[in-house]
């Protein structure tokens, strides 16, 4: 499945995860001897698991974050 990103725009990451992408492009460049860029790998990432179910996961990792920091305190 090939998107045209004509609308694009700028999305920001953390370091390490920029540092991540870097490297599986690099190495994806090299199994397919085409130079890959980081934000070809990181729309495909979205394209492909960006959908309705990571709202319940997100929400799920929230609760778990909130519950521990209540433990932490007391």
């Amino acid at each position: 499945m090939k998107l045209k990103y004509e609308n694009s725009t700028s999305l920001r990451i953390s370091r390490a995860r920029k540092i991540l992408a870097e490297s599986l492009a690099l190495e994806i460049s090299t199994k397919c001897g085409k130079v890959i860029r980081p934000s070809s790998v990181m729309n495909f990432v979205l394209d492909h698991f960006l959908s309705p179910q990571i709202i319940d996961m997100y929400v799920k990792d929230f609760q778990e974050q909130q519950s521990a920091k209540k433990e932490n305190k007391k």
